[in-house]
């Protein structure tokens, strides 16, 4: 890398253009999806005989069927 590109980008993370993490870490790892309850939104989902229900409410949301 040139002297004068490395001054550049040293110049953008000073002022803000671009932050270090950024540059640093390009890839970062996404956030992992959490299945909630169709009907009360609640995160605690069990499968219990072929059948995804949630442990707040008692719903059936999935079976082995909708798969």
């Amino acid at each position: 890398m040139s002297a004068a590109c490395h001054l550049e980008r040293v110049a953008l993370y000073t002022h803000g253009a671009v932050s270090a993490d950024a540059a640093l870490a390009p890839t970062l790892p996404q956030a992992v999806a959490v299945e909630t309850c169709e009907y009360c939104a609640s995160p605690q989902l069990t499968w219990r005989k072929c059948k995804q229900i949630c442990v707040n409410c008692g719903q059936i949301n999935r079976s082995c069927a909708d798969l």
